[in-house]
């Protein structure tokens, strides 16, 4: 297994812990765009991400795409990145497996 695929299914398992832990729906959608995101190197920003799953077929609202980037953020397997006062960019996290109950982040180098 190559380090990107085991870091996405890493972000899966992540994703599906913090879900269950806070009592939230485990939706496809929120996975679909989990390894949209976690399928690609590099920084990204909403609309690009949008327009990319759509070009893919995805049925993706953007409201759900929002949603989930908050949720991706504050389950720490996303970074937001400012660029000015109304530039954001976001990058994956998991360079380090994370805790979803207290957040510590363990090196996986």
């Amino acid at each position: 297994m190559n380090k990107k695929h085991h870091t996405k299914a890493e972000a899966k398992k992540l994703l599906t812990k913090y879900l269950e832990f806070n009592g939230l729906r485990k939706t496809p959608e929120r996975f679909k765009i989990l390894d949209e995101i976690y399928s690609d190197d590099g920084n990204f920003d909403i609309e690009a991400l949008y327009i990319s799953m759509k070009s893919k077929h995805y049925r993706i609202a953007r409201a759900s795409l929002y949603n989930t980037i908050k949720l991706l953020l504050d389950c720490r397997l996303i970074d937001e990145n400012k660029f000015g006062k109304n530039i954001k960019q976001f990058s994956k996290a998991l360079k380090y497996i994370v805790c979803p109950k207290c957040g510590t982040k363990i090196n996986q180098n």
